[in-house]
């Protein structure tokens, strides 16, 4: 398989796929499964199941994940949830929050409730914290608190961003900059905002105005907000595009960044 991930570094994206191809058919478990995966993410449903069915027989739960989610996208709901059933008895806790997905959408909310609750225990970081927000929204406070944290220590950036608010409200500005800067770095655009208002209040004002900055750069609205007032209080009347976040110049019908209208042009 080295010679599969160097082709895949320099670039050669059909080297790769035919290396794989190549230790796919000598029945090489990770092959099946990324083979299988590859065909998926290319909209090759068909040779994706292929692959993956036999990855499947080799028993991957991976593989079985990832069939039971071309079926769903097939339209084939009763085949995937026969398949995420069989995974989630065998203590999956990603088929069972995918289970609670599928009620959801069923409008089941008992069985769905009833398949979070299960996920969580099972550890899975997603249910726990959408567990976390219903308890939280129910009142019970410190019970979502308790689930924030643990879901937090299982990667969860949601949870890491709303248990790093929490901790910063309590004072305990060290442990709730742990967090906030874990979600931050992550990707969250929510924990980015967070994480700035932190260093505002630590009078890290320049790291601050970075990850506001970079919070509306990905695309959070409240962000955007924020720091055209900055602009405006200071006198100076800067715009950022809706988008992309990129400061604009003072004349131009686009963006300078992405090319999207200006409002108003």
């Amino acid at each position: 398989m080295w010679m599969s991930q160097l082709a895949y570094r320099q670039g050669d994206h059909e080297l790769q796929h035919q290396r794989l191809i190549s230790a796919a058919e000598q029945n090489y478990p990770p092959a099946l499964l990324a083979l299988g995966a590859w065909e998926r993410e290319n909209g090759n449903n068909q040779q994706a199941l292929f692959w993956l069915n036999r990855a499947a027989e080799f028993g991957s739960s991976e593989a079985a994940l990832l069939i039971a989610r071309i079926y769903l996208d097939t339209r084939k709901a009763e085949e995937a949830r026969r398949i995420l059933i069989e995974q989630s008895q065998s203590g999956n806790s990603e088929a069972m929050f995918v289970l609670y997905d599928m009620a959801m959408k069923d409008g089941d909310e008992k069985a769905a409730h009833g398949w979070l609750v299960v996920a969580a225990e099972a550890d899975s970081p997603d249910a726990i914290h959408l567990l976390a927000e219903r308890e939280w929204d129910a009142g019970n406070h410190h019970r979502g608190e308790e689930l924030w944290h643990k879901a937090s220590q299982l990667g969860q950036l949601q949870a890491m961003h709303r248990w790093g608010v929490v901790l910063g409200e309590r004072g305990d500005y060290d442990e709730a900059e742990r967090w906030l800067s874990a979600s931050a770095e992550g990707g969250n655009p929510e924990a980015m905002m967070a994480y700035s208002a932190l260093l505002t209040r630590l009078g890290r004002h320049q790291a601050a105005k970075d990850w506001l900055t970079r919070s509306a750069q990905a695309g959070n609205p409240e962000a955007l907000s924020s720091l055209a007032d900055m602009a405006d209080s200071a006198g100076q009347h800067r715009r950022f595009c809706t988008e992309c976040g990129a400061e604009q110049a003072s004349t131009g019908r686009f963006c300078i960044a992405c090319g999207t209208p200006r409002a108003g042009a």
